[in-house]
C-alpha cells in the first residue's frame, strides 16, 4: 500500500480511514503489518479484525473496552474495522475513542466511502483512497463528464441510472456484466469532486451540491437519474 511504504510504527497516525474494496484493502494492510512492521496478524492478541454491516453503539462500546487494555505483548495494538455504515450514536461514541486513544493503539477503518462518517469523525482520521485499477477508470469518466456539454451529461445520467440493478445487466455484445450499485455512483461522484477540486478548489456551492447528492444516494430509493441530471446542470 503506497501511502504506508517505508513508515515505521513511530511515524504512523493513530487512526486511518481507507476507502476501497474491502477484501483488497484488508490484504494490502495485512501485507503492510507483516512485511513492513513485522507485526503478526494471525494468532496475535494485540491484533483485531472485525466486520460490520452497520457499526452500532454496542460495537463502539466494545471497541472502547478493547482499546483501553494494555497490549498483551510489546507496546502496540492494531484494530482493523471493516464497515458499510455506522449509526450517529456509534460515531459519537467512536469520536471519544479517537480523541483520546490509548498509547500505542492504531485504528484502520475500511469503508466504501468517507462520507458515511460524520465530519467530526472524519476530522480525526487520516483518509486514504485505496489505489485500485477501477479508480483510474472512474477518474477518466469524471473528466469526460466534466468536459461534456449538457446534452452529453444528461445522456450519461440516463445510461448510468439504467445500469443500477440488483443483479447483472447485459452489455451491447450480449454478454452479462456486473450491474452498477449506489456505491458505484458515489465513487463516481468522489472522482468528480477530486477532479473539480484540482481545477477549482474555491467552488463551495458545487461541492455542497456533490455532498448533498451523496446524502440523497444513501436514501432508501434514490433517483440516480434525477440526482445526476441535477449535477449536470450545476456543474
Amino acid at each position: 500500500m503506497d501511502f504506508l511504504k517505508n513508515l515505521s510504527v513511530s511515524e504512523l497516525h493513530h487512526a486511518y480511514l481507507v476507502t476501497g474494496e474491502r477484501h483488497s484493502v484488508r490484504l494490502a494492510l495485512n501485507r503492510f503489518f507483516e512485511n513492513e512492521l513485522k507485526f503478526r496478524t494471525r494468532g496475535n492478541p494485540d491484533f483485531l479484525f472485525a466486520e460490520y454491516d452497520i457499526f452500532t453503539i454496542d460495537d463502539s462500546r466494545a471497541l472502547k473496552d478493547w482499546q483501553s487494555k494494555r497490549p498483551a505483548a510489546g507496546e502496540q495494538k492494531f484494530f482493523v474495522l471493516a464497515l458499510n455504515s455506522a449509526t450517529h450514536q456509534a460515531q459519537n461514541s467512536l469520536l471519544k475513542v479517537l480523541e483520546e486513544p490509548a498509547a500505542g493503539t492504531h485504528f484502520f477503518l475500511i469503508a466504501p466511502a468517507a462520507d458515511i462518517f460524520l465530519p467530526t469523525v472524519r476530522s480525526r482520521l487520516c483518509i486514504v483512497k485505496f489505489n485500485e485499477q477501477s479508480e483510474k477508470s472512474e477518474a477518466a469518466a469524471a473528466e469526460k463528464f466534466l468536459k461534456s456539454n449538457i446534452g452529453e451529461r444528461f445522456a450519461f445520467a440516463k445510461s448510468f441510472a439504467d445500469e443500477i440493478t440488483d443483479g447483472t445487466s447485459l452489455a451491447e455484445d450480449g454478454k452479462s456484466r456486473q450491474a452498477k450499485t449506489k456505491t458505484d455512483v458515489i465513487k463516481f461522484l468522489d472522482a468528480v469532486e477530486l477532479a473539480r477540486r484540482d481545477k477549482n478548489p474555491a467552488e463551495a456551492a458545487v461541492f455542497e451540491q456533490l455532498f448533498q447528492a451523496k446524502i440523497f444516494l444513501r436514501g432508501r430509493a434514490p433517483s440516480v437519474k434525477m440526482i445526476l441530471e441535477n449535477l449536470a446542470l450545476h456543474l
